[in-house]
């Protein structure tokens, strides 16, 4: 079967303790974490707003549901951990959004993979390099670190190393 991809986020309340006990809380939804990247942390974007920095990974995990069954278990998740939609790229205590679901390509009003945005975000695209460098965009065909390589040097000077993360056992 192939891999699922999913980038992790925080910038509010303990966002590396919830980042590296998110495994253990992910297994109580059947969810495995397979292999884990470590946590980088970067400004919040946009930029200037005053916003916590955020710290992101990414897990590769075997789920045996369907996507949307994977989306609703991390909105809940979410939820669950004191996330409250209000504006876009507002701090959040987690962010759980699927990079890729086993290849899939998909849009609609709820879910859209892969992740629209992945080939321009250096903090997926560190983490996921750290993982799975060889892991091809389903659409762009380009791998992990031909990606990274197209953004430009800006990008990569905000990312900070933070702290390894494994997964739970």
């Amino acid at each position: 079967m192939k891999p699922i991809y999913i980038a992790i986020g925080a910038n509010m309340s303990n966002p590396k303790k919830t980042l590296l006990n998110l495994s253990r809380v992910l297994a109580k939804r059947d969810i495995r974490v397979i292999a884990a990247s470590s946590l980088w942390r970067n400004p919040a974007w946009p930029e200037g707003r005053g916003f916590p920095d955020f710290l992101n990974g990414v897990f590769q995990i075997e789920f045996n549901g369907c996507a949307s069954e994977l989306l609703h278990i991390f909105q809940d998740t979410e939820t669950q951990l004191g996330r409250v939609k209000t504006a876009r790229n507002a701090p959040r205590p987690l962010d759980l959004d699927i990079i890729d679901f086993r290849g899939e390509v998909r849009i609609d009003r709820d879910l859209e993979l892969p992740h629209p945005r992945t080939n321009m975000r250096a903090f997926v695209l560190l983490p996921l390099a750290e993982i799975a460098p060889n892991w091809r965009h389903p659409i762009s065909k380009l791998n992990a670190l031909e990606a990274l390589a197209r953004l430009p040097l800006s990008a990569m000077e905000t990312m900070q190393f933070e702290t390894h993360m494994k997964p739970a056992d």
